[in-house]
């Protein structure tokens, strides 16, 4: 069952939505952040299967998915008046793998420029979760205008060894906004 935690309907021309734990995280920053904020109107929405997830969002829309991602139909209001929608997860997880791609096949269906900003996981995270981003990419990249994807794996090296998780995951989660903040600027 689907449930709108924030019902305030409101309208952009830009929407970005963070699927997934990882993406819901990135969403909920970028919405924080400062740019692009001030200059254009941007409706930022969080998408997820975790109840428990959603429930924890503040400030924008939260849209909580039937566990197979299905209903994502039920996201299309909050983007009726979009011209572009951005896509932010991590891919591997079962939210990001399954209503990214569900998500980047509507828009492109309704009409919408659909960028993906993606995050892919480590090699030590195991071999089935890259299996299962690897097939969430592959349709993704069949429905969306633009994909960027960000490894795992790349943003360790950069930090060295001694970096901790939350170093991991601020690496992450500044690399893939720049470049959403970068396309967003196109």
């Amino acid at each position: 069952m689907l449930h709108l935690v924030d019902n305030k309907l409101s309208f952009s021309s830009i929407a970005i939505a963070g699927i997934g734990g990882a993406g819901c995280n990135m969403v909920q920053r970028h919405r924080h952040g400062v740019l692009y904020r001030v200059q254009m109107q941007v409706q930022h929405l969080a998408v997820n299967t975790d109840r428990s997830a959603i429930v924890r969002i503040q400030g924008m829309p939260a849209i909580l998915l039937n566990a197979d991602a299905s209903g994502v139909e039920a996201v299309m209001p909050w983007l009726a008046q979009c011209k572009a929608l951005y896509l932010l997860a991590g891919l591997g997880g079962y939210a990001g793998s399954t209503a990214t791609p569900a998500l980047a096949r509507r828009a492109r269906d309704a009409g919408l420029h659909t960028v993906a900003v993606m995050g892919m996981p480590c090699d030590w995270e195991g071999r089935r979760r890259r299996t299962t981003a690897l097939r969430a990419l592959e349709s993704v990249r069949e429905h969306a205008a633009e994909t960027f994807v960000v490894h795992g794996d790349a943003v360790a090296e950069r930090l060295g060894e001694g970096a901790s998780i939350g170093e991991f995951i601020e690496g992450i989660n500044s690399w893939l906004l720049r470049e959403l903040d970068a396309r967003m600027a196109l």
